[in-house]
């Protein structure tokens, strides 16, 4: 449950080899004007697109 609280705090949830070795995903919420969930949005990738192993997702 703490990590639900940690995800609603920082608005978008991570997954890192959770399911999957190699593998990472991050999602977000997509919200209207009015700051209603109105559809959600996700990526996967490999971990290996993560900077140093942190959280911070690099583009390449």
């Amino acid at each position: 449950m703490k990590e639900l609280e940690v995800t609603r705090k920082r608005g978008y949830a991570l997954e890192i080899e959770e399911l999957a070795l190699g593998r990472a995903c991050i999602a977000a919420p997509v919200r209207d004007k009015s700051g209603k969930v109105v559809a959600g949005i996700s990526l996967s990738g490999l971990k290996s697109g993560w900077k140093n192993g942190s959280k911070s997702w690099q583009a390449s």
